[in-house]
């Protein structure tokens, strides 16, 4: 829980880069690319949400 409200705060740039750099990023694994594109469709969800 913490680690998610933290993300949330932060975003990517609170993430170490050492770390960032470590993840995969194929198209098969859940990744680099997999984790960006869940972060915008919550951060969209979350708008769409904000809005009603």
């Amino acid at each position: 829980m913490t680690g998610a409200l933290s993300g949330a705060f932060l975003g990517e740039s609170g993430i170490p880069s050492e770390w960032l750099s470590a993840l995969e990023d194929d198209p098969e694994v859940k990744g680099r690319s997999y984790l960006h594109d869940l972060a915008d469709g919550l951060f969209e969800v979350s708008k769409q949400e904000a809005m009603r």
